[in-house]
C-alpha cells in the first residue's frame, strides 16, 4: 500500500489513491483498526488488527493453508514495489504502473520482457524470475507464455 509516511492515528480515518486503487484506514470501533484496498468501487481486500494478541500457533492454519496448491500465493506470479510517487505491480503477464490518480498497464508478451521488466522497471536485477516461472508452470500445470 502506499503508506509511505508516518500517520496519527487520532485522525482516522485516512484514504490514499495510488492510481486505480483507494485504501482507506479506520478505527473499528473496538480499539483496533481495519485497513481495506479497493479497486475502482470493489473492495479487493482488508486487514483487521484488534485485541486481545494472539500467540504464533493461532495464525498456523491461515498461513499453512497459504501454501496449499490451490491457494492464490501458489497460482499466480505477483511482484509488488512502492517508492516515492508510484508504486509497480507485477501480476502473471502484466505491469501495472500506479501514478499521480492513474493506472497504466504494460502486456510482457514473452518471458524475456517479463524477465527485463523485473531487471529493470522493477529494480530486481537478481530475481531468479526464470525459475520463479518454470515452478509456477509446475505447480498450475499451463505455460505462463
Amino acid at each position: 500500500a502506499p503508506f509511505r509516511d508516518p500517520m496519527r492515528l487520532d485522525r482516522l480515518p485516512i484514504e490514499l489513491t495510488e492510481g486505480g486503487n483507494r485504501y482507506r484506514l479506520e478505527a473499528n470501533g473496538d480499539g483496533g483498526f481495519r485497513m481495506d484496498m479497493f479497486s475502482g468501487a470493489e473492495r479487493v481486500v482488508g486487514y483487521l488488527a484488534h485485541d486481545p494478541p494472539r500467540p504464533r500457533e493461532f495464525f498456523a492454519p491461515v498461513v499453512e493453508g497459504s501454501y496449499a496448491l490451490t491457494s492464490t500465493f501458489l497460482r499466480s506470479l505477483r511482484i509488488s514495489r512502492v517508492w516515492d510517487g508510484y508504486s509497480l505491480d507485477l501480476i502473471d503477464r502484466k505491469l501495472f504502473r500506479h501514478e499521480a490518480g492513474r493506472t497504466s498497464v504494460r502486456p510482457l508478451e514473452s518471458l524475456a520482457e517479463l524477465a527485463a521488466a523485473v531487471r529493470g522497471d522493477l529494480c530486481m536485477p537478481r530475481c531468479p524470475i526464470e525459475s520463479a516461472v518454470e515452478i509456477l508452470e509446475e505447480l498450475t500445470g499451463k505455460p505462463l507464455f
